[in-house]
């Protein structure tokens, strides 16, 4: 058999860029391993070097084969678990806060949440007042925006200095009572945000370049907007429905997590993209729980590009 050396690295990159996400599905390669797999982005000159060195010789073509073999293996992990990403940017924040400030809102009230470069750690208390609390240095929190409709967090905030309020750690304090509306954003951070007790209309999510999981399972949403852009994020889906959920991914990791006996629906769209939805009937890109009404159930629209998604039964995305 002759090998045509013109398309053996196409071979390799398409072989190696298919087993990934089959060794993960098979359990072959821990997904936690899968996810670090961009650290071996040095391989790519390793191989252009290599390739340089056995010019003209009859071991030319194993640097294109590295080359090949490394892009296989970094795309085929995003294809299986998605990157892992999150890392804060800037100088580290402090373990713990040092200030504080809240207030109260009226029925029907709006939160919204866009953090740059924090760590945000969220949770629903019940009544009618918010509070934050940021460090590590006092003049770094959030800027703040308090209205009759409601509250804004948005930041960094702080000094105008460059780096004021980046590597912060905010925890956001939200009113069970009277929240309506909910905006979650986080770009190049983290968030741990676990809300029970809530009834919304409206949750807007989005994870840029970070690692989020908001967990609204014990809680009511009529409608969520969910995206993620080379990043991670979970999202626990509320314990019963009537909700109607329009999420996307691109070159990241979505989680869902549901209750084992939440009935679900979820349509699919997209290029290159690995969908594990155990549990669920498929009929072409529909995948559903048999017998599933959206009346009490979850309908969740998935549009996704160089990405995983994954369904968690009785998954904790906390």
């Amino acid at each position: 058999m002759r090998v045509h050396r013109g398309f053996l690295g196409w071979g390799v990159f398409f072989i190696v860029l298919g087993l990934v996400p089959l060794a993960d599905r098979l359990g072959w390669i821990p997904g936690v391993d899968l996810s670090q797999a961009w650290r071996l982005w040095p391989l790519f000159l390793v191989g252009a070097g290599v390739g340089l060195l056995l010019r003209r010789t009859r071991l030319e073509a194993l640097g294109g084969i590295i080359v090949a073999a490394t892009g296989g293996l970094l795309l085929g992990s995003f294809l299986a678990v998605g990157p892992s990403l999150g890392v804060t940017c800037g100088p580290p924040g402090s373990a713990t806060t040092v200030a504080s400030q809240g207030g109260t809102l009226g029925s029907g009230a709006r939160v919204s949440v866009q953090a740059a470069c924090a760590r945000v750690n969220g949770s629903a208390a019940p009544g009618t007042d918010w509070k934050v609390a940021w460090g590590p240095q006092g003049d770094d929190g959030p800027r703040i925006t308090e209205g009759a409709s409601g509250v804004s967090l948005s930041g960094p905030g702080g000094s105008g200095t460059p780096f004021a309020g980046v590597g912060s750690l905010w925890d956001v304090t939200v009113p069970a009572g009277v929240t309506d509306r909910l905006t979650i954003e986080v770009d190049a951070g983290t968030g741990r945000i676990p809300l029970d007790g809530l009834a919304l209309e409206s949750a807007t999510l989005q994870s840029n370049a970070a690692d989020v999981r908001v967990d609204l399972g014990g809680s009511t949403v009529r409608r969520i907007d969910g995206e993620v852009n080379v990043g991670s994020l979970r999202i626990g889906l509320p314990g019963s429905g009537p909700t109607d959920a329009r999420l996307g991914a691109n070159l990241s990791s979505l989680v869902l997590c549901a209750a084992p006996d939440l009935p679900l629906r979820v349509e699919t769209t997209g290029a290159l993209v690995s969908w594990d939805l155990p549990g669920l009937t498929r009929d072409g890109s529909v995948y559903e729980t048999p017998g599933f009404s959206p009346a009490n159930g979850v309908t969740v629209r998935v549009e996704a590009n160089l990405s995983s998604v994954r369904l968690e039964r009785g998954g904790n995305c906390r």
